[in-house]
């Protein structure tokens, strides 16, 4: 197949590379704030399901372009002929050495690239980049330029001006910044300037556009997962006393700690970061313990929200009832239900990790089993810590190699659902911690982390 293929060019150390890298989605590229970090032009595919929809070359940075263009014969040489003195320089092996990374560069185009044009929107232009567009004009190839607010976008305004002097398109684009839409907006600009490649341009927007969804759905799946093994998780524990209940203790919140852990890691995956720290260390996370109890009052719900959620739960439970009886009940199981299950959360929140225990006889020696984690506000803490890592993966790209930070959302992220939306997640946990949810059950938890997921994006996009 004949993939589109764009060479992103530009001077040292404008974030070419970046550039490459976000739009590839590949976190190996090599980034340096150290000119000359491209040596030469290597092409990177932009796969999707392992197939390649578009090729880009990332290059070296011009270094030499006014003494090439001088060379070449500068503006006394006619326009007819310009196109052929590029080939022709790239034919001479002796001035391919005197020039190599213009050399490295211009190949591409030639050989059927279109071109892409960085610049760096914090610094001023100056005259050293006339020769730069000048050759890249006489190439005849489709071009783009792209402005890259590295640091600012103080001299945007003037890029903009002097490259729509001698580009067909011109975007602002920062590589570390730019959401999906955005960099569907730079393939969608591309597919106009290249009538040739305008089909496989939009097919490939149509497939990176199913291929998010199919991401975030496969993010919502793990932290279905996770629920549904974390609320119900249990380890037992041969040994005498205290000492054996210490040690069950510790095994359990661990191996729940090592869960969320790996649930974070195959989101990260599921977006094609296979490098990105996660670790509690590495995380810029508010009261990094799972179970700190400073944790549970950040990431969970407050005392008094878990006991009206736990009202709303228990009103929803009863008012099933109501229904199932055809309404003879005067809605007693309601009011019952609500009062119940209010009074438990209250209760229950005075401890902060309520455990189920067991203990069982084997000969000699006792078998304690410890857990589930009984606390009604567990499964708020799993949740929101994992939508919160998913949202900083998902705004992420792959150009970024700075640590993670992670939005300060936690408090505000319950206060989006309703008290009834509360609920109901409340006795959906309850659920779990009794027993897990057959595959069906948790296909359409999945699901509805997925809207949550969405929801809580959107309100903050």
């Amino acid at each position: 197949m004949n993939l589109p293929k764009l060479a992103i060019v530009g001077h040292p150390n404008r974030g070419k590379s970046s550039l490459v890298a976000t739009l590839t989605e590949d976190e190996r590229i090599a980034i340096s704030p150290v000119s000359g970090t491209t040596e030469v032009a290597e092409p990177f595919n932009l796969s999707v399901a392992d197939t390649p929809y578009l090729t880009l070359v990332d290059t070296p940075g011009f270094q030499r372009a006014r003494r090439l263009l001088e060379m070449l014969g500068g503006d006394e040489l006619p326009l007819d002929q310009r196109p052929n003195a590029i080939q022709s320089f790239l034919a001479d092996i002796n001035l391919c050495q005197q020039f190599p990374d213009e050399a490295a560069l211009l190949a591409p185009i030639v050989d059927g690239a279109g071109i892409l044009y960085v610049v760096d929107g914090g610094r001023p232009y100056e005259e050293v980049y006339a020769p730069e567009m000048e050759l890249l004009r006489w190439t005849s190839a489709p071009r783009m330029a792209v402005i890259n607010p590295i640091g600012s976008d103080r001299h945007v305004a003037q890029w903009q001006q002097v490259l729509n002097q001698q580009f067909q398109v011109v975007r602002v684009f920062n590589p570390l910044a730019s959401g999906f839409n955005t960099r569907m907006q730079l393939f969608n600009a591309f597919s106009i300037l290249a009538p040739q490649w305008q089909h496989q341009l939009q097919d490939l927007q149509a497939v990176l556009a199913a291929a998010r969804q199919s991401r975030a759905l496969e993010a919502a799946g793990w932290i279905a997962r996770l629920l549904n093994q974390s609320l119900s998780f249990k380890v037992s524990v041969i040994g005498q006393g205290d000492l054996a209940r210490t040690a069950a203790e510790k095994r359990l919140l661990s191996q729940l700690a090592q869960q969320e852990q790996a649930c974070w890691h195959n989101i990260a995956s599921a977006y094609r970061f296979s490098e990105l720290d996660l670790s509690i260390d590495q995380l810029s996370l508010p009261e990094d313990d799972l179970f700190n109890q400073q944790a549970w009052q950040l990431w969970g719900l407050s005392r008094k929200q878990l006991w009206l959620a736990a009202g709303a739960s228990g009103a929803l439970a009863g008012g099933a009832l109501d229904l199932a009886v055809g309404g003879t009940s005067l809605l007693m199981g309601t009011v019952t239900g609500a009062g119940v299950a209010s009074a438990g959360a209250f209760w229950a929140d005075r401890k902060l990790a309520k455990l189920g225990w067991a203990k069982q006889l084997l000969g000699s020696k006792e078998s304690w089993q410890c857990g589930p984690v009984k606390h009604a506000n567990f499964g708020f803490v799993l949740l929101a810590r994992a939508l919160v890592v998913w949202l900083a993966v998902d705004q992420r790209t792959h150009a970024q190699r700075d640590r993670i930070v992670l939005q300060d959302m936690q408090s505000q992220l319950w206060q989006k659902l309703s008290l009834k939306e509360q609920g109901q997640w409340l006795r959906l946990f309850a659920k779990m911690q009794q027993a897990p949810l057959a595959d069906k059950q948790q296909a359409e938890l999945a699901e509805q982390i997925l809207a949550l997921f969405e929801k809580v994006r959107s309100e903050l996009s």
